[in-house]
């Protein structure tokens, strides 16, 4: 028998046991184990039924993702499924943790299956560019049914075990012990003389509605997964299993699963997923320091950033204190906080007890003399060093020695601003991106003398707000903004050289982006950019010269919010301005750049590699710890497109 999957007869029952920590990942070994414990239970009189369950915190939570770039050893999982499911004896799949990927798979290929309650099940392969690849998308819509199928899989997310048993993806719901829960099951299902359902068995439907789900889903695939290869893949996937035998549906799902392993949209998802995995490990930071706790937090600044972060702290379940010295906008903060629960209570995101239950941790105040017992204090004013220097100096005489002050700018000196305070020990940054309560990615701006319980605390915090927190040290612009200014500025570049606004943003859309760089300057506004341009009048001439935003803003266009800036705005609509390429053509003329003609591929590899280019002086001056860093925080903060892996990547 395998060393990582253990079999024990229990009350006639065989118990098979994968024991493979510290996730129960089907590795060679434990599929080798399971095949033998299967053939063990078919030639076992003792055990009349079988049960496949997992030792640990989870169920399998997957395939073993370090032999994708290896040659496949035997057996191979989509054989183990087959050998399960065709045992001649019931199985049921016992799940507790998460039963993910191919151990989702796995429990499909039981007769049945029971989980715990707070178990969660899920088909997460579109995550790595990648789709089911061990029957997954043949058995899932025989189980539930097509549509809600292929929602599950495109969307790769984890479903809850009551909302799967809703579904019909889990028959018994477990309280209590999950073995003995289990036992009792099966039990129930001897005594009941239940036949074995083996999912192979049951045919799809070539009914108009079942083709009507499959064109609904292609066209919402279209529209929400714009440019990913894979979800249009488990979508031709499951509509063969609509016209074609169930063993050739399977062998063809596993020529598209080859297929898309192979693709660079996998490789730089697969290389991605790993990086955002590298990113809580940080150099001289061990797991077993101590953190301080986090029980009540303030926020300075009742702006869109300010409400934003606020929102994140009530999700989390963590008493905030909102506040403003201007009573207006102190009442308008709160607007808008309680209008993004109302949006979340609308969409069924949250209960009304929720919505009760958040706002209830919420207090307001427009003397920050109130702030003298929270753990952590997040300063989000507006963006002008001496601002927040002041502001600094005013915070250190009011809270306790203890407690951590952190600054949301997204370009000043972390330094700086830490001389302000008597206890520079207990300074950091926090950057989040806009809008907070929505943004994955949360820059941790390391000062020099950042105490290391301050940034173990403030890194466990991230995680608490299901934030993706990459530490970085202080520096202008940190990692992100610093990387998207030359991003910007190469923008602008072609655009002097006679390349049109809407062209260049259409490409960068096409190849995956967001939006195109124009289009973002004009969101953000023209004045932010002159802001940060002002910033950086002296520094290093690599930051190179900002003509046509500056022109631009300097004639009153701010963007968006005037409807004037690269682009003119008429109600929804984004209209290309001659006015702005007459403007361009006579500031090309005055700096003698002349014009060009390039193709798209270059627009895109001018657009990246200004990114690449800095990255580097990055990675050179300390301020990112690896390329994996850089690539994690474009991706999640500046809709650099996920499937192309990041710049580094790119490079």
């Amino acid at each position: 028998m395998s060393a990582v999957v253990d079999y024990q007869v229990k009350d006639n029952i065989a118990v098979i046991t994968v024991n493979n920590p510290p996730v129960n990942a089907l590795s060679q070994a434990a599929r080798q184990g399971l095949v033998e414990s299967i053939e063990r239970l078919n030639s076992d009189a003792q055990a009349k039924a079988g049960i496949i369950t997992c030792a640990g915190r989870t169920f399998i939570a997957g395939a073993d993702i370090s032999e994708f770039n290896k040659p496949p050893l035997d057996p191979v999982l989509p054989e183990v499924i087959n050998i399960i499911e065709s045992s001649t004896k019931l199985i049921v799949a016992a799940i507790h943790g998460t039963a993910l990927g191919g151990g989702f798979e796995t429990a499909m290929a039981c007769h049945y299956r029971c989980a715990l309650v707070d178990a969660k099940v899920g088909l997460p392969e579109v995550k790595l560019g990648l789709l089911p690849g061990a029957s997954g998308t043949q058995r899932l819509p025989r189980l539930i049914g097509v549509g809600p199928a292929i929602e599950w899989m495109v969307s790769g997310e984890m479903v809850a075990a009551r909302r799967a048993f809703e579904l019909g993806a889990i028959d018994r719901l477990l309280t209590g012990e999950l073995l003995d829960g289990a036992i009792d099951y099966v039990k129930e299902l001897l005594e009941k003389g239940a036949n074995p359902v083996r999912l192979s068995a049951i045919a799809l439907s070539q009914n108009d509605d079942n083709r009507q789900i499959i064109k609904q889903s292609r066209d919402q695939v279209n529209r929400q997964w714009r440019g990913f290869f894979s979800p249009q893949k488990i979508i031709d996937c499951v509509e063969s299993g609509l016209s074609l035998a169930y063993d050739e549906a399977v062998r063809f799902e596993r020529e598209l699963f080859n297929e898309c392993k192979v693709s660079p949209h996998s490789r730089a998802l697969r290389r991605l997923f790993f990086a955002e995995r590298q990113v809580g490990k940080v150099s001289g930071i061990s797991r077993d320091i101590p953190v301080r706790n986090i029980q009540s937090v303030a926020v300075v600044g009742a702006g869109t950033m300010g409400s934003t972060i606020t929102v994140c702290f009530l999700n989390a379940g963590i008493p905030v204190y909102l506040t403003d010295g201007d009573e207006a906008a102190l009442d308008a903060g709160v607007n808008r906080i309680k209008q993004i629960f109302q949006s979340d209570l609308d969409r069924r995101r949250l209960s009304p007890e929720d919505l009760n239950d958040r706002l209830a941790l919420l207090s307001t105040t427009l003397e920050m003399a109130h702030l003298v017992e929270v753990d952590l204090v997040i300063e989000s004013v507006v963006e002008d060093l001496n601002i927040k220097q002041a502001l600094f100096k005013q915070l250190s005489s009011l809270v306790k020695p203890d407690t951590i002050v952190a600054s949301n700018t997204s370009t000043l000196d972390i330094n700086t601003l830490a001389k302000e305070s008597n206890h520079d020990e207990n300074v950091i940054g926090m950057h989040f991106f806009v809008p907070a309560h929505k943004m994955k990615l949360l820059e941790i701006v390391r000062g020099e003398k950042t105490a290391d319980d301050v940034l173990a605390t403030v890194m466990k915090l991230a995680k608490r707000l299901n934030k993706t927190g990459v530490v970085v040290n202080s520096g202008f612009g940190f990692v992100g903004n610093r990387i998207f200014l030359p991003y910007l500025r190469e923008a602008q570049l072609m655009l002097l050289q006679g390349i049109p606004v809407e062209r260049v943003d259409q490409v960068a859309y096409d190849w995956g982006f967001a939006m195109g760089p124009f289009e973002v300057m004009d969101l953000s506004g023209l004045d932010v950019f002159h802001s940060i341009y002002q910033q950086l009048g002296e520094s290093p001439g690599k930051y190179a010269y900002y003509p046509l935003s500056e022109y631009l803003f300097k004639k009153g266009r701010l963007g968006k919010k005037n409807a004037t800036g690269f682009y003119r705005y008429h109600d929804k609509d984004k209209l290309p301005d001659p006015e702005v390429m007459s403007l361009a053509r006579q500031t090309a003329e005055d700096h003698a750049i002349p014009p060009c003609q390039i193709s798209d591929e270059e627009i895109i590899n001018r657009l990246v590699l200004a990114m690449v280019n800095e990255a580097g002086y990055i990675l050179q001056e300390n301020i990112a710890a690896c390329a994996g860093d850089i690539d994690v925080i474009m991706v999640n903060g500046y809709g650099f497109p996920r499937y192309q892996g990041g710049p580094m990547c790119y490079a």
